[in-house]
């Protein structure tokens, strides 16, 4: 299991590029960090950025310290987060009096498509989800000792990871334990464990949390303003599209659903299982709460994005595995090769369709271009071994053998998934690559400017927190409005008097997106030299001095 871990979540980390905006915005805040030596104050190309508390960032940054300024040493936090998340299920597991669940348990969490994609990309989320996974994890070891020093360790621990997750996200991390444990608690007619046990895990997260918010504090008076009022408030209520993500309430459903593939075909096996095993069961019924109400809370928000569910797979992967795992106990495998054919017939008809869609024409743009044959070739074997596997799980004459061949059904894909993503998927996404060319053109003194979208790659690739801003400032808009940031801000009508100053000393360099420098470009003078790749340009302006004397 270790090894397939390795081989499925640490191996891959450094061959895809950085995608943005995610991973270039949080590979840059713990870089600035490293380099700047201030590890209290979270910024972004210098700027003051207040969406998200420290410790996610000092995990990355300690990655950096040890790996270096890349890819794996960025995502490596997400990889590391998903596998201790699957230790942890595996804990609760053998101390439930459910071990024989544990491996099964481990497989279908790592394996489900949402949890692979979050634990080899880098966000927050993966972090956070561990946190509250080891917070809930230890309540309910607490919950099951007969009291004494055992329960308050446990009580202790589970205070720690919900101090260390609130530091990485915010007040989430108190809100899901919270209604996980209430309702856990009064289903078990625990009502005088409900008014004990919350308040030394509630008191050692205060403890873990208030150094680092006295120091936030003392530096930026308008932190917690900002990151309650904005952050968590606006972002909980607000209807404003853009900034928030405004979603309708049902739309984490289809994230979850389809995040468990191919563990979604199977929830009628696992059902039927867990009947057997009664609804009684304290674990069980903890897992239940675990997944339905912080479910509906996250759903409950005007802002959501799909990731943000990720916490909720944990007990997702609890109730399926011990289900699955009774069905074959009792020998009930029907469901089980209802679900595997299904699996298998679905993802032969997915192959069906994008090969008709590659070679027919069906399409006004295909999904893989005419130089990129190789990736449909890898991309259609992997789902043809999905499909060949589902068959022989299906077939399989013992249960057993047949789970362990479907927790191999994804691998092939997630392997070759980082190699063989379209151009157009990546198309003004990832422009590392683009970046580093340009690289060799840009002196240190030289001007650069970007967009707020763009900003924190140029910046990652370029190693500087100088990048001035074209346009609109985004996400970046509140460190802007600082006053000793207010010059780093600039429209096309300002940074076209700077091109065209005859006193001007510096190079100015461009690098936006070619949709962007599309609308901007009847605005700006020629040039000197201009690069266009990969959805980016580059577009570099002399001195006036430097300048050829044909221009």
């Amino acid at each position: 299991m270790l090894a397939a871990y390795f081989l499925l979540y640490v191996a891959p980390l450094p061959f895809r590029p950085l995608f943005m905006p995610d991973e270039t915005r949080y590979a840059e805040i713990p870089r600035e960090m490293v380099a700047t030596g201030d590890w209290i104050v979270p910024r972004l190309n210098g700027l003051r950025y207040f969406e998200k508390p420290v410790f996610g960032y000092w995990l990355t940054a300690l990655s950096i310290l040890c790996f270096g300024e890349n890819r794996f040493a960025i995502r490596l936090p997400s990889a590391l987060a998903t596998g201790l998340s699957a230790m942890l299920l595996v804990f609760i597991f053998c101390r439930s009096g459910h071990a024989s669940s544990a491996p099964l348990g481990a497989a279908v969490f790592l394996t489900s498509l949402q949890v692979y994609t979050l634990g080899v990309f880098y966000l927050l989320d993966a972090a956070f989800s561990l946190f509250v996974t080891a917070s809930l994890v230890c309540f309910y070891f607490a919950y099951q000792a007969c009291g004494g020093r055992a329960r308050l360790e446990w009580l202790a621990a589970s205070g720690v990871a919900c101090g260390l997750g609130f530091l990485t996200k915010g007040f989430l991390a108190f809100v899901l334990p919270v209604v996980t444990i209430v309702p856990f608690l009064l289903w078990q007619k625990c009502r005088k464990e409900l008014f004990t046990l919350p308040w030394i895990p509630l008191l050692v997260a205060v403890t873990i949390i208030l150094p680092w918010a006295i120091m936030i504090h003392l530096r930026e008076p308008d932190y917690w303003r900002h990151f309650i009022f904005v952050e968590h408030f606006k972002r909980f209520t607000s209807t404003d599209i853009n900034p928030f993500h405004h979603q309708p309430f049902w739309i984490l459903l289809p994230y979850l659903i389809g995040g468990a593939v191919p563990w979604t075909f199977a929830p009628s096996a696992a059902i039927r299982g867990l009947r057997k095993v009664g609804w009684r069961d304290p674990l069980i019924r903890y897992a239940l709460c675990w997944l339905l109400f912080p479910f509906l809370v996250l759903s409950s928000s005007q802002g959501k994005l799909g990731t943000y569910i990720l916490p909720c797979f944990a007990p997702l992967s609890l109730l399926l595995s011990v289900g699955l795992t009774q069905s074959m106990k009792k020998q009930d495998s029907r469901p089980f090769r209802v679900a595997a054919w299904t699996s298998a017939a679905v993802t032969g008809f997915a192959v069906a369709v994008i090969t008709a869609m590659s070679f027919l024409n069906l399409t006004s743009r295909p999904i893989f271009g005419s130089d990129e044959t190789w990736k449909l070739a890898v991309g259609s074997a992997a789902l043809v071994a999905w499909c060949g596997i589902s068959i022989a799980s299906a077939r399989a004459k013992r249960m057993a053998m047949g789970l362990g061949l479907f927790a191999v059904v994804p691998v092939a894909l997630m392997l070759s998934a980082h190699f063989i993503l379209p151009k157009w998927a990546t198309w003004s996404r990832t422009p590392e690559a683009f970046v580093v060319r340009s690289a060799g053109a840009i002196g240190p003194e030289d001007q650069v400017y970007s967009t707020n979208y763009l900003a924190p790659a140029v910046g990652w690739v370029l190693k500087r927190n100088d990048i001035g801003i074209l346009g609109r400032g985004g996400e970046l808009q509140y460190g802007l409005n600082y006053p000793d940031a207010m010059n780093r801000q600039i429209q096309v009508p300002e940074l076209l008097v700077q091109i065209n100053d005859r006193a001007r000393t510096r190079v100015i360099i461009l690098m936006i997106d070619d949709g962007r420098y599309s609308d901007y470009r009847e605005d700006l003078p020629k040039a000197t030299r201009t690069d266009k790749a990969d959805g980016f340009v580059f577009a570099r302006y002399d001195r006036y001095l430097d300048t050829p004397k044909t221009r």
